[in-house]
């Protein structure tokens, strides 16, 4: 529940976003709605960075004007019953990426997609590891921060054995980056996903990152 909640919470931000408003406006819808429908507090505090903002990956003081052309990266999750969620979106203030903005974005995307298939019971982290690198540099982009997941459970960030390969019940977040600060472009696309007997079932798919439906829900 909280994961779809929290999902939901992202999309109002999404539908919010426009030029010439302002980062808090996010945080604000997506905090109303998680607490509308019973979720008992944010998990961390909300991230919401526009343009050059993106690239400071803990950003909080979400006070920025958005502007065209730009991309905003959210990174928000609620708290239910102390246990928590990750999810991470970036999409384009103005509704449309341009061609380098697009190229990185389906780097991290396809980059995501491989680990999540990738991911089942007994396979270890270093192997993970390799494959989204290698996906990474197989899009152009520098592998360095083709992560694999960190533990998300009483705190957004969890205690766990770091070299354990995989087991399931294990709840974690994926979250592959491209950082290029020059160019203004941080592209990070997260999601709490539980390690099943056969995969991953990912707890916060009810909002999109595939680029069609992701913009879709800008245009509403």
């Amino acid at each position: 529940y909280n994961g779809r909640i929290s999902a939901e919470a992202m999309m109002q931000a999404i539908q919010v976003t426009a030029p010439g408003r302002f980062e808090y406006e996010l945080e604000a819808a997506a905090t109303g709605w998680m607490l509308e429908h019973g979720l008992q507090a944010a998990a961390y505090p909300a991230i919401v960075g526009s343009g050059p903002m993106g690239n400071q990956w803990h950003y909080q003081d979400n006070g920025r004007q958005m502007k065209a052309g730009e991309l905003v990266v959210m990174d928000y999750g609620g708290s239910l019953d102390y246990l928590t969620i990750d999810i991470t979106r970036t999409w384009p203030v103005s509704g449309r990426f341009t061609a380098d903005q697009r190229k990185a974005y389906e780097a991290v995307l396809d980059t995501q997609k491989a680990i999540l298939a990738a991911i089942k019971p007994g396979v270890t982290r270093l192997a993970i590891r390799t494959l989204a690198e290698g996906t990474l540099k197989k899009n152009g982009f520098d592998p360095r921060n083709a992560y694999m997941g960190h533990y998300v459970g009483l705190s957004v960030h969890d205690v766990g054995d770091w070299n354990a390969p995989f087991e399931e019940g294990m709840v974690l977040a994926i979250e592959p980056i491209v950082d290029m600060p020059d160019e203004k472009m941080h592209i990070r696309i997260e999601d709490t996903v539980l390690v099943t007997a056969t995969g991953v079932e990912v707890l916060t798919a009810a909002v999109p990152k595939e680029i069609d439906p992701l913009l879709a829900v800008l245009k509403r």
